[in-house]
């Protein structure tokens, strides 16, 4: 005999009378509503439909008159899917035509079985109360019960506890309230097994009426492979965090340590310019002082050379710590309208011997800064700029307009600088010159940026060099 034991589990579900049948007309399977109907048992044969589906067994659809119990009922077959030549009977009282009789959910049923056991997923079916009416063979290997150890029994048994004590609660809430809490909506959930095992799964839940009643079929999905992947994935991202954490602390450590050691090749070599350009005016003066100790018959133009060279010397070591004070602590600028080529003007006159600035073109424009600091930032261009020309060489001072910003280039006719330099020439520390210990243009840099302004350097070997400086223009207010 055919197999149509999940079919006739879904058929329990429905008030009107159904039976599934094969085309000799034998009973396979019926629900509760034919019996009560027929009065007979479960192998009684359907005489007056067998002859009816025997006479068109390959019909979809069969139209029939019959006659149970001493009464007469209208029914209608309809040819379900799957193996073997079975056929579902519904009847109704044969007062309605048996164009008016509905097997809409004999058909429904027929594509839910179809779906049941194909499925991949684990599909079970409970009524109202929470009762498994069908599952399919995936639900079987899920949960390792048979469906006969299912059937008629209260989903919860799938469930561990608290949930399985939980569970008909949810279920009189949503009679009551239609408040669905997982209904329409799917979650993770844990389920048990047979043997007692839990795991995860996805359950996505949805309502069926069905023939009045209300029916709900659940779609399982074990994820415990993914949640193992979650897992390892976690415990993936903690290790690499701890390693990045490691990694940022070993790399803070080795920072630290660069700082330090930067600090102290720092001190080094200020220290060492320091030495040099303080020992040289220390010497001529230790030299000096020496002399006018030890001479036995001192000229009063010896007596005055001597002094005068110690009073040089002493201001140029002067000058070094003034350099290193600026360049330590530059205070914030003081701003206000100034004229540059006056600035620039009065900057030139104290660059020691005088130097002959060519301003070209002669023009007045105004920028807002601090009339000191500049001071000190062009004295120091203009020096650098008459160091590096020759005994006649020419200083030109270029004095411009553009957008909103003033410019100032400050040209010399020295030998121009090689590409490396030019790349370092603003570096605090770094000299091309025998002497000095390399602050000048780090501090003309700080000063003008301090200013809002910027410092700009163009050189080619031959050529000479161009500092510029950019400032922003003074309202004429």
């Amino acid at each position: 005999m055919t197999d149509v034991s999940a079919f006739s589990r879904l058929l329990l579900a429905l008030d009107t009378p159904c039976c599934v049948v094969d085309s000799a007309g034998t009973i396979l399977a019926r629900n509760p509503a034919w019996t009560n109907v027929e009065g007979q048992p479960a192998t009684h044969l359907l005489g007056g439909a067998a002859d009816a589906l025997r006479s068109a067994q390959t019909d979809e659809a069969i139209l029939f008159k019959l006659t149970i119990a001493g009464q007469p009922y209208a029914g209608r077959a309809i040819r379900l899917t799957g193996d073997g030549p079975l056929f579902a009977i519904s009847i109704e009282p044969a007062r309605q035509t048996p164009e008016r009789l509905a097997v809409a959910e004999l058909e429904k049923l027929g594509r839910l079985e179809a779906i049941l056991n194909t499925a991949v997923d684990a599909i079970i079916t409970i009524d109202e109360h929470g009762v498994m009416i069908a599952a399919n063979p995936a639900a079987e290997k899920l949960f390792q019960y048979t469906t006969e150890e299912m059937l008629g029994r209260n989903v919860s048994m799938l469930m561990p506890s608290p949930y399985a004590e939980d569970h008909d609660g949810y279920m009189r809430a949503y009679q009551t309230t239609s408040k669905a809490k997982i209904i329409g909506i799917g979650r993770e959930v844990t389920g048990q097994r047979k043997d007692g095992s839990v795991f995860p799964m996805d359950l996505a839940v949805s309502e069926v009426p069905l023939a009045g009643r209300r029916l709900y079929t659940g779609i399982i999905r074990d994820i415990t492979e993914r949640k193992e992947a979650e897992r390892q994935l976690n415990q993936l991202n903690e290790e690499l965090e701890q390693r990045v954490i490691e990694r940022t602390r070993q790399l803070e450590e080795a920072q630290a340590e660069l700082v330090v050691q930067e600090r102290l090749a720092t001190i080094g070599r200020v220290a060492g310019g320091i030495a040099h350009e303080i020992r040289n005016p220390l010497n001529a003066v230790k030299t000096s002082v020496y002399f006018l100790l030890n001479a036995t018959s001192l000229s009063e133009e010896k007596r005055f050379e001597h002094l005068d060279r110690i009073n040089r010397q002493v201001t140029l070591a002067n000058n070094v710590i003034s350099t290193l004070s600026e360049f330590a602590k530059l205070p914030g600028p003081k701003r206000q309208r100034v004229n540059i080529r006056q600035c620039i003007a009065n900057a030139a006159a104290t660059v020691t011997p005088p130097v002959e600035i060519h301003f070209a073109p002669h023009q007045d424009l105004f920028v807002m800064v601090d009339p000191d600091q500049m001071g000190i930032a062009f004295r120091n261009l203009i020096q650098n700029a008459k160091e590096a020309s020759s005994e006649d060489g020419r200083i030109t001072i270029r004095i411009r307009h553009q957008a909103s910003l003033v410019l100032v280039d400050v040209i010399d006719q020295g030998e121009g600088m090689t590409e490396e330099t030019l790349a370092r020439i603003m570096e605090p520390l770094f000299s091309t010159k025998a002497r000095g210990i390399g602050l000048g243009l780090a501090i003309t840099k700080s000063i003008v940026e301090k200013n809002s302004g910027q410092l700009e350097v163009v050189s080619e070997l031959g050529q000479g060099s161009t500092f510029t400086v950019s400032l922003p223009e003074a309202n004429s207010d």
